[in-house]
């Protein structure tokens, strides 16, 4: 059974986004390097959750392909044992009685040969 699972957090970036929006201030040197660690901030968050995202698609397209391929095995072994080839089968069952019979033959010609040797030494 194929399963997997993904943390999916909030990443908060629409709230994120907005306080920094609005806390931007470009009035004085200060306020404008202020913004600017903001906005770097901000921007190595979305990165993360970006690269978070991609992850996740990763390991959802590599689970796809693994549930795709067991699926397709499946499908292969079914219609193996539905269209069997009973021609087959039943020229296998014959050969396989053939070798049977032969086998007891020949098990029955050593008992036979095994019984006169014990026969000499009595």
């Amino acid at each position: 059974a194929a399963s997997s699972t993904a943390a999916f957090g909030t990443l908060g970036l629409d709230t994120s986004v907005v306080s920094v929006a609005t806390a931007l201030s470009i009035s004085t040197g200060t306020a404008a390097s202020a913004s600017i660690t903001s906005l770097t901030a901000l921007l190595t968050t979305v990165s993360t959750g970006q690269s978070n995202l991609n992850a996740y698609s990763v390991s959802l397209a590599a689970d796809q392909s693994a549930v795709t391929s067991l699926g397709t095995n499946l499908q292969s072994t079914i219609n193996s044992l539905q269209a069997v080839d009973q021609t087959a089968l039943q020229a296998q069952l014959q050969q396989l009685n053939n070798q049977q019979s032969v086998d007891y033959y020949l098990v029955s010609q050593m008992n036979t040969a095994a019984q006169a040797v014990l026969s000499i030494f009595r």
